[in-house]
């Protein structure tokens, strides 16, 4: 019989003969690591942007909640494994490549073997997982639970056939891999290309949902950065990010397309709800040379906003889907005519509920 492939095996065992108890904070500070690594794999896997603070979307959490099957109390022995049954989620998963639960399990375990095994932990962890600021929180969860020589307890974690021993000679090498500071990741920026600059910099300015982001591009891209001067555009690439400015690297041509709209792929309903789309809202972009402003709207929810910049449009535009929901979802079906009923069929369905 096939053993199951998606769980985790723990345990926590005094290293005293008298075999001491675990302490609760102990194994509560050891699980949450374990869930806080599956959220930051889940949120990556899930194509979200780093969140520098607040809460994971509702979908990743859905998706990588872990809950305890089997439970040894004589040291600490538990198995652990996915909460849910990866299906029916928010933006497909490729069943080729397994659920994003079940991927971000697997890069759960080569996160802490990289750990475990590895000198240069933070570049191999950016091997699988190319996001500096998410190798860091990662690093940083384990370091609380990895024991150092003095620890009473030994901690083993399995993937299958496979267990990991939290060696504590381990831990400085996992305290030095902190101590670099993130900076970049691979990553998207959307938005209006606003300015250039020519001379040996050869930068550009784009206009993005996040306020302005700087592109440098190299000098046989300069042609195409001049042809889609004051356009939408996405560019793809390795992003750099210094307190709250933000630097994209453009290679080559196929990093950079046109587009004509942006996408809104969750909603912060604020502490710590965030709701992830069932398909991205496609929003579409307007500029007025003459008013210097933005019109950006969405037909399918009539949504519209007239504004300088994007970051504020893409801001009124979240904050009106959000007041339709509270409007028409929250209001009692019987106080609804027929028009609004099938509006909040419509908000139902691109919320993931059920009516």
């Amino acid at each position: 019989m096939k053993e199951d492939t998606d769980k985790i095996k723990v345990k926590i065992a005094s290293k005293s003969k008298s075999g001491s108890a675990v302490s609760i904070s102990i194994i509560a500070d050891y699980l949450n690591t374990l869930q806080t690594i599956m959220y930051i794999s889940g949120d990556y896997l899930e194509g979200n942007k780093y969140r520098t603070g607040g809460n994971f979307p509702n979908s990743v959490k859905k998706r990588c909640d872990l809950v305890v099957n089997n439970l040894n109390y004589g040291s600490f022995e538990a198995i652990i494994g996915l909460s849910d049954s990866q299906t029916s989620l928010p933006f497909p998963d490729f069943p080729e490549k397994g659920t994003i639960g079940k991927r971000a399990l697997k890069m759960t375990e080569e996160i802490i073997k990289i750990s475990s095994g590895q000198d240069e932990i933070a570049s191999n962890i950016f091997d699988i997982l190319p996001d500096e600021f998410r190798v860091h929180k990662c690093l940083q969860a384990l370091d609380t639970i990895w024991p150092d020589e003095k620890s009473e307890f030994t901690l083993d974690v399995g993937f299958n056939e496979y267990r990991i021993k939290l060696d504590p000679v381990r831990k400085p090498i996992i305290q030095q891999a902190i101590k670099k500071k993130p900076e970049k990741y691979q990553g998207k920026v959307t938005g209006r290309l606003i300015d250039i600059r020519v001379d040996r910099k050869r930068r550009c300015i784009i206009d993005t949902p996040d306020g302005e982001v700087n592109c440098n591009y190299e000098q046989d891209l300069q042609d195409v950065i001049f042809h889609n001067l004051t356009k939408l555009v996405t560019i793809s690439g390795m992003i750099e990010q210094e307190k709250n400015k933000y630097t994209i690297e453009i290679t080559d041509k196929t990093a950079l397309q046109p587009t004509d709209s942006l996408l809104i792929s969750e909603v912060d309903f604020g502490e710590g709800n965030i709701n992830k789309l069932t398909h991205p809202l496609k929003i579409l972009v307007e500029y007025e040379d003459e008013s210097e402003s933005y019109i950006i709207s969405n037909e399918e929810f009539k949504l519209l906003a007239i504004v300088p910049n994007l970051k504020e449009g893409i801001e009124e535009i979240s904050e009106e889907l959000i007041v339709l929901y509270k409007e028409y979802v929250n209001e009692d079906v019987s106080n609804l005519t027929e028009s609004a009923i099938q509006l909040r069929e419509q908000l139902l369905k691109l919320f993931g509920e059920v009516s």
